[in-house]
């Protein structure tokens, strides 16, 4: 049972993620393109894989080897710092995959000013470095708010 929950829990968190990727209306039209070619036989996820890439028009290999292919879940660690610029703040995020090399879209929310402000960024090296512009300093970030990406973030 737990295998079970397992296998198909985090299946489904990477559906959801690479929606997030790829943007709701590609998704949609990649698993059109599955359904359309394979329905009423077999398919595999290869097939999926390539389904998903045809449409997106993205190597896709990176992100199923992580979600698909291996049991491990990512560990990663995080550090920003905050510098003001004209249009109000940019905060400089640091990723470290600690786990192997996952690929995957990483909610980052902040409050500005009693304002949620939400960015999405796609994490696709064991190391990545991002900035995003805020309209002001933030009084708080949290990465991951709705705990979208099954993992460890520190």
């Amino acid at each position: 049972e737990a295998y079970q929950a397992i296998v198909y829990n985090k299946a489904a968190l990477a559906l959801f993620m690479l929606q997030d990727m790829l943007g709701r209306e590609t998704f949609e039209a990649g698993l059109r393109a599955f359904f359309e070619r394979h329905k009423f036989g077999a398919a595999r996820t290869g097939q999926f894989i390539a389904a998903m890439e045809a449409v997106s028009g993205r190597d896709l290999k990176a992100f199923f080897q992580g979600w698909f292919y291996s049991y491990e879940l990512p560990e990663v660690t995080a550090s920003w710092t905050v510098a003001p610029v004209p249009e109000g703040a940019r905060l400089d995020l640091r990723l470290t995959q600690l786990k192997g090399r996952f690929v995957f879209p990483l909610w980052v929310e902040c409050v500005v000013a009693g304002r949620i402000e939400r960015n999405l960024v796609l994490v696709d090296e064991a190391r990545e470095e991002v900035s995003i512009v805020l309209p002001g300093r933030p009084d708080k970030v949290r990465l991951n708010p709705d705990k979208a990406v099954p993992g460890k973030f520190y």
